[in-house]
């Protein structure tokens, strides 16, 4: 999906621009098969990163907001059946979650050299207030 900058596979058509292609479908109790269907495809990341954030901003998603969850596994499970068909999502994005100790960026990030919260500046790609150069960097990330 690299070449079509889409991060997330999001299915659909993004400013009238999609491919089609194959795909792996859980048809909600286990049973897979394959189809062929059209995914978003984006000038950069940095569109695919601000469409997603769309998305997971809708009010369907209102369960796996940090605010409406009291952990990670509340979010995960209720991403299953609803952003993916995999009825084993939440069971992969945990293990990756606990592979890589994910949640120690669950907590609001202060960079120790920054003196006050006067000098946060709220990030929109981490949803949370950084530095400037924390947001110049990640403006870099998704525009690459």
């Amino acid at each position: 999906m690299s070449l079509y900058h889409n991060l997330f596979g999001i299915k659909g058509v993004y400013n009238g621009q999609s491919v089609s292609l194959q795909t792996w479908e859980d048809g909600g109790y286990g049973n897979t098969y394959d189809i062929v269907d059209y995914f978003r495809t984006y000038p950069s990341y940095y569109e695919s990163l601000a469409d997603y954030v769309n998305i997971v901003r809708q009010p369907h998603f209102n369960s796996v907001w940090r605010s409406n969850t009291s952990s990670y596994l509340d979010a995960t499970n209720a991403l299953t059946g609803t952003y993916a068909t995999d009825t084993a999502y939440a069971e992969k994005l945990n293990d990756i979650i606990e592979l890589h100790g994910l949640t120690q960026y669950d907590g609001y990030y202060i960079n120790e050299n920054v003196s006050s919260v006067a000098n946060l500046i709220w990030n929109p790609y981490r949803a949370q207030y950084t530095t400037q150069e924390t947001i110049n960097l990640d403006i870099a990330w998704a525009n690459r």
